[in-house]
């Protein structure tokens, strides 16, 4: 069995973004919430892959400024979802999209060398609970992972 390091020390920090959207605003429609069921129901390849592009430039904004070279140690991610309202929801239907593109998009502008396991060993889901602005998104935190 396989130990985890799953401690989170100040000094092992590298970076945090604070408000990574879980909703998209989308033309002639109302806000889409980025979750896994939505994703599965667009049902079209080319929908999805429109959906991951929009996102990714949309993380662009978010990510800013990039690193001028990836961190090359291991890393451990902490991602902190935080909901609007008191609805019951499903933590991992909620993030299990906006983890992937954000971990893809970690690698597209230069934050780590590729989202594999020979750069990223843990990933890890919390809830923050209630957001006192009725805002529904998810912190990053990333962390060297030794």
């Amino acid at each position: 069995m396989s130990q985890h390091n799953i401690e989170y020390l100040s000094e092992d920090h590298l970076w945090s973004f604070k408000g990574l959207p879980v909703t998209l605003l989308r033309p002639r429609s109302s806000a889409q919430q980025v979750n896994l069921n939505f994703f599965i129901n667009m049902g079209n390849r080319m929908t999805q892959s429109s959906l991951k592009k929009r996102y990714t430039k949309l993380l662009g904004s978010h990510l800013k400024p990039f690193p001028a070279e990836p961190y090359q140690g291991l890393v451990k991610l902490l991602y902190v979802y935080y909901a609007p309202d008191k609805r019951v929801r499903d933590l991992d239907n909620m993030t299990g999209l906006i983890m992937k593109f954000t971990n893809d998009a970690l690698t597209k502008y230069g934050y780590i060398e590729d989202d594999n396991t020979k750069h990223i060993r843990n990933i890890h889901l919390a809830y923050g609970g209630l957001d006192p602005d009725k805002f529904n998104h998810c912190d990053l935190h990333i962390f060297k992972d030794n």
